[in-house]
């Protein structure tokens, strides 16, 4: 079962009161948004599937020019001597230099990104995961490209006035490769879109505003977060962070040490510490996401989720209720409160569709989890590695395969 969509699925199924006769009941309304979950979500599989469709394109390419030269023998390369051994020493020559240029600007544009979220933690997971794009397009230009000058070189050196079996094949597939390297060079450009960060924000602040748009609506009602803007968010979410930093610079007794400290670290001091739980981790993380998706979206209103809103006010009261007492005698007590806070309102929607889904099939992959979920498998990982962190999952290996399963 999608985890991602079985509510829009449920809807579906109850819109459709009698399954033979096809009687709809108008009473459930599918609105645009249930729509635009599942559009997103295909979009997301087709772009994972890119690569793998590529490859695919390469086998089925390739298997056709072996069957041609053994057995059909069309030429699909008519060229004299010296246009053939021009051609393919330039060609060879072309890739040499693109080879040559990509991994310069490779190093160049990789060092910029890790300075760039080393910088701006807000950018940090984005840029992680375009780092890893970029990276697995790299490896993949680096790969076509060598093959191509070795086809090409082959090409020359076994060229006779009689054309053997090797020739035309090897001719073909110079020429399949170098169109493919082209495409991948398009790829690897495409990823240094300078409006990459600002569409991932938008991406991931619809991602959550879907998955909190049930509980939005009753938290839109009240009257304070019909009141909320961007700005008081923005206030509300920093004043916490501040606060958890504080808090876990209390906890190891650093309070006046120079060493910055983000907001893992203090999530990672305070769980522990046993100020926290895993909950609280999971849902201060879905904040903290939140907030760096809506800062970096291009939605010019930047609307703020209520619900999202609502939790950060809860959790900005409880953590400053503890650092106040941290020290006294109802320490305990304020610290129980905050755990139960986090216990009555559970993992965020995101870490509890990724706990169901391995409750409903145990030994969970990485590539099952990111399908399932519409997420990349950079997203995927950083999830499970956060909630191994917190002692919710925990990473098992049977071989050469990797799984989760759900701690008790």
């Amino acid at each position: 079962m999608d985890l991602w969509s079985d509510n829009i699925i449920c809807k579906i199924r109850r819109k459709i009161n009698n399954r033979n006769v096809g009687i709809l009941d108008s009473s459930i309304k599918l609105n645009e948004s249930d729509c635009n979950v599942v559009i997103m979500k295909n979009i997301r599989k087709i772009v994972s599937y890119l690569q793998s469709v590529i490859l695919l394109l390469i086998g089925i390419t390739t298997a056709i020019n072996i069957i041609n030269c053994i057995y059909i023998k069309i030429q699909f390369v008519l060229l004299e001597e010296n246009q053939l051994l021009y051609i393919y020493s330039s060609l060879a020559q072309v890739i040499g230099a693109i080879l040559g240029l990509t991994i310069a600007s490779y190093s160049m544009i990789d060092s910029k990104m890790k300075v760039y979220a080393e910088n701006d933690d807000t950018v940090e997971e984005y840029i992680d995961e375009g780092r890893r794009e970029c990276y697995r397009c790299f490896l993949f230009i680096i790969v076509f490209c060598i093959l191509d000058i070795i086809f090409c070189l082959m090409t020359i050196a076994t060229y006779s006035n009689n054309l053997n079996i090797y020739t035309p094949f090897l001719m073909t597939e110079s020429i399949i490769l170098f169109v493919f390297v082209l495409i991948e060079i398009f790829r690897f450009v495409m990823y240094l879109n300078p409006n990459e960060v600002s569409e991932k924000g938008e991406k991931d602040k619809k991602e959550i505003d879907l998955l909190y748009e049930k509980n939005n609506d009753d938290k839109l009602n009240s009257k304070d977060n019909l009141k909320a803007t961007f700005s008081m968010f923005v206030t509300n979410y920093n004043q916490l962070e501040q606060t958890l930093i504080k808090l876990a610079r209390k906890v190891i007794n650093s309070e006046d040490s120079y060493y910055k400290i983000k907001i893992f670290d203090a999530l990672d001091i305070l769980f522990n510490g046993g100020i926290i739980n895993g909950q609280v981790c999971s849902q201060i993380d879905e904040i903290r996401r939140y907030r760096n998706a809506i800062v970096h979206s291009c939605d010019d209103e930047k609307n703020i989720n209520g619900y999202i809103y609502e939790r950060t006010k809860d959790y900005l009261k409880l953590f400053s209720e503890v650092i106040e007492c941290i020290n006294d005698e109802n320490k305990e007590n304020k610290i129980s409160n905050l755990k139960q806070y986090g216990e009555k309102n559970g993992f965020s929607e995101t870490d509890r569709s990724i706990i169901e889904y391995i409750n409903e099939k145990s030994c969970a992959t990485i590539s099952e989890l990111a399908e399932t979920s519409g997420r990349t498998r950079v997203a995927i990982r950083r999830r499970l590695e956060l909630l191994q962190r917190y002692g919710i999952i925990t990473r098992v290996r049977d071989g050469k395969e990797v799984y989760w399963n759900v701690n008790k």
